[in-house]
């Protein structure tokens, strides 16, 4: 009796010894999953696998129809750009993705970049390089350097002649302005591709300003370069929120100087929630001071619901960054002036459809939705018959010809091509590692700041003018892996103390 009383809570024991450990393996699971104690995991999803492919992390994989859909083991990707999400039980702070792909392109797009959503309202992301093909071109040709920086980053130096030994002793002479074998200056003879350019720039002393005051009205974010003399400055806008999506419609401007010091002024929509469809006219002003002479970036962070009717500047010497996007039947017959040798234009109206002159050559815009690519011969002068045009480049637009401000040197994208002064080209850039025919990339993003809306990141996967001029190209991705680092649960609760 005693001993099958005895044998029978030993044997309760075990079970509960048993159940204990179950609740204690799926509680570490859970708290691995859900909380991620280290501040460090790892998601994966390739193809094809099914169920072992980490499809419940990352997915939504859209639009669908720049996707090859004919094998759905597979994930091909035909059009530019595909999104993709990223479920995470917690926020993070970097992103290392890593990405492996089998390249079916052609020369017509040499790019391939990642990016993370980092603001949902202008809808900008930050992209890094997979791949660049003009770089892995150039880098069998040209004398090749490259610099390790930090545990993350490569700096790749090109040069067509042997002009530096190393380097460092190149990055002197750029900061000086005082570039080998450039006698234009940097901007001249320099190329750079995923690396920042901080140079300053000045205009003759016995350069003039006058005030401008645009009407030209342009719709959604855009950003400009204005030199400002020393002195008070201020900028207004005049605005009108067109309220087609019943959201709310916030506008924020910063102008930023040469050392990264910057203003800011924000203009809240006080009207969450209004009629679709009725207009609300708007005004925002931001002013400051100038200390020294030089060129200013302003930046109008907005969707694309509002307009921009007007725009008045203490400098006429503006230019408008990669973008402009003219709206309201006053953009018929508009002329706009660039420094770049190519043009994208789209439109979403099928009213805007017609003729547009570039240079010397007249091109037609046929098709809406659709990216068309124009390369110009003689100057760049563009002429608009038509309205609500998005227009797009490598360089800047200006109103006049005498507005055009850039001090950016030429940028190594899909729409390069080294000129005879092109000499030096930097870079922040590693080439893809290749075997068996799959080529590998790894990309560094930042997540802090980055919008993440019901516990999802949104990326991108970039290769600009695939499927607008390259028709039977795509890339087979075989695997996406996302390594994430964040802050620890203990880093979590000292912060928790100390608030």
């Amino acid at each position: 009796m005693i001993e099958r009383v005895w044998k029978k809570i030993i044997s309760q024991s075990y079970w509960r010894l048993a159940w204990i450990i179950i609740l204690v393996f799926l509680a570490t699971i859970f708290l691995y999953l859900k909380v991620v104690p280290s501040g460090q995991i790892i998601y994966s999803r390739s193809w094809p696998r099914g169920l072992s492919s980490g499809q419940g992390f990352i997915y939504d994989f859209k639009p669908g129809e720049r996707l090859d859909i004919s094998d759905p083991n597979r994930l091909k990707m035909i059009g530019d750009p595909l999104y993709f999400s990223l479920f995470t039980p917690r926020s993070f702070d970097r992103a290392e993705v890593t990405v492996r792909y089998r390249e079916h392109l052609s020369s017509a797009t040499p790019i391939v970049e990642l990016g993370v959503l980092k603001n949902k309202l202008t809808g900008a992301y930050e992209l890094q390089p997979l791949e660049n093909r003009w770089l892995d071109w150039l880098s069998q040709d040209w004398f090749k350097l490259e610099q390790v920086e930090g545990e993350e980053e490569r700096l790749l130096f090109l040069q067509n002649k042997d002009n530096y030994q190393t380097v460092e002793e190149f990055l002197v002479d750029l900061q000086n302005k005082k570039l080998k074998s450039c006698l234009g200056g940097p901007t001249t003879c320099l190329a750079v591709y995923n690396y920042p350019w901080t140079a300053s720039y000045s205009l003759p002393t016995d350069t003039a300003v006058s005030p401008l005051h645009i009407t030209q009205p342009f719709r959604g974010s855009h950003q400009f370069y204005v030199y400002l003399p020393v002195g008070p400055w201020r900028f207004f806008l005049e605005l009108v929120d067109l309220n087609l999506d019943k959201a709310p419609d916030p506008v924020i401007v910063t102008v930023s100087d040469n050392q990264g010091q910057s203003s800011s002024e924000e203009l809240f929509d006080d009207n969450p929630l209004p009629a679709s469809g009725r207009s609300e006219n708007k005004e925002l002003a931001i002013s400051g001071q100038a200390q020294t002479a030089g060129l200013y970036k302003v930046q109008i962070k907005a969707s694309d619901d509002i307009v921009v009717s007007s725009l008045s500047s203490p400098s006429d010497k503006l230019s408008f960054i990669n973008k402009f996007w003219p709206v309201s039947e006053s953009a018929e017959n508009l002329k706009l002036y660039t420094d770049s040798s190519y043009l994208q234009i789209k439109t979403f109206n099928p009213a805007s459809l017609g003729p547009v002159v570039f240079g010397d050559d007249t091109f037609t815009i046929d098709e809406t939705y659709r990216q068309f690519n124009l390369f110009r011969s003689g100057g760049g002068k563009i002429s608009l018959s038509n309205e609500d045009l998005v227009l797009e480049t490598n360089g800047v637009f200006a109103l006049s010809q005498e507005s055009i401000i850039n001090p950016q040197p030429n940028k190594v994208d899909r729409f390069f091509r080294p000129k005879s002064d092109t000499t030096y080209i930097i870079a922040r850039y590693q080439a893809p590692e290749e075997k068996g025919g799959i080529k590998e990339s790894r990309a560094v993003l930042d997540l802090t700041g980055a919008d993440r809306e019901e516990g999802r990141y949104q990326f991108l996967l970039s290769i600009p003018g695939l499927g607008v001029d390259t028709p039977g190209s795509w890339l087979e991705i075989e695997e996406i892996s996302v390594r994430l680092e964040g802050r620890t649960l203990w880093q979590k609760i000292k912060s928790w103390i100390r608030k």
